[in-house]
């Protein structure tokens, strides 16, 4: 897991036109999908994702494999 802030205001279409927020964005590595069903159905992502939802007016989520270049 690795993260970070902007520091610049940032536009988001939740917001509404002209409107400026801040972001954080958060990246979340898995080795496979099974092991990211299996936290998805546990309780501790329920106690994970709370505190980061509630409260945010605007959010996108993508899921993106990632493979070894060689």
């Amino acid at each position: 897991m690795t993260g970070g802030f902007s520091i610049e205001p940032q536009e988001h279409a939740s917001l509404g036109e002209g409107v400026k927020g801040k972001m954080v964005a958060a990246f979340f590595g898995w080795p496979n999908l099974e092991a990211h069903v299996a936290w998805r159905q546990s309780e501790e992502f329920g106690k994970a994702v709370a505190p980061v939802v509630d409260g945010s007016t605007g959010m996108d989520v993508a899921h993106v494999e990632f493979v070894k270049a060689g």
